[in-house]
């Protein structure tokens, strides 16, 4: 078999695997595969190298994307553990929005039925939302201070999640910069060589050894 073709078939390959992103639990191939043929679209790569920068930026903006993602989770199942816990010794006092939850299922805890008309309530479900809302309200600052407390108590794991989305933003535009930084130095490079085969001349010694 021809050497190049042998060649040609482990760079091939080579791409193929350097394109693949470890997905974790809740990420799909199809949402990865719908963002790299977005960024490819976008910046379109002509040679081997500019492709390898092009799977570097996809991994940094999936990275971003799951770092706000897991970020926005922590903060997320807090939330709904802190309101919850303060929405819980004024659940006897609403017997009909009860009422209401019971036709769902059954919850052995009153700790359980607070924390899914939490649910309910962050996610606007139609048929709680207004009453659940009404219930929070008439509880001033309660939403307030739950945040508060969570960004008290969790500042370390949000910052370190801040941290993590930073190093991808600027991995992420570094890569920019260096794809289009060789763009440019290709497409003079180029230019250059167009000419000097217009002028039909040898170039100079001094300007190729530079």
């Amino acid at each position: 078999m021809n050497e190049a073709v042998v060649m040609k078939g482990e760079v091939s390959q080579f791409i193929n695997d350097f394109g693949r992103m470890p997905l974790i639990s809740d990420e799909t191939s199809a949402d990865y595969e719908a963002l790299k043929a977005e960024v490819f679209k976008e910046l379109d790569p002509k040679d081997l190298f500019e492709t390898i920068i092009v799977h570097e930026i996809i991994a940094y903006l999936w990275s971003e994307r799951r770092y706000r993602r897991l970020r926005d989770h922590l903060v997320k199942s807090k939330l709904i553990k802190g309101l919850a816990k303060q929405l819980e010794p004024y659940l006897p006092l609403q017997p009909q929005l009860l009422k209401k939850l019971n036709e769902l299922g059954y919850f052995y805890r009153d700790s359980d039925r607070a924390e899914r008309l939490v649910i309910l309530w962050l996610t606007k479900d139609p048929k709680f939302f207004k009453d659940v809302d009404a219930v929070i309200k008439s509880l001033r600052g309660l939403v307030h201070d739950t945040v508060a407390d969570i960004h008290g108590t969790h500042i370390s794991e949000i910052s370190a999640f801040e941290a993590l989305i930073r190093d991808s933003i600027r991995s992420r535009n570094q890569g920019l910069s260096d794809f289009y930084k060789r763009r440019a130095e290709k497409k003079k490079t180029s230019a250059t060589l167009n000419a000097l085969g217009a002028a039909g001349s040898d170039p100079p010694l001094e300007g190729i050894l530079r």
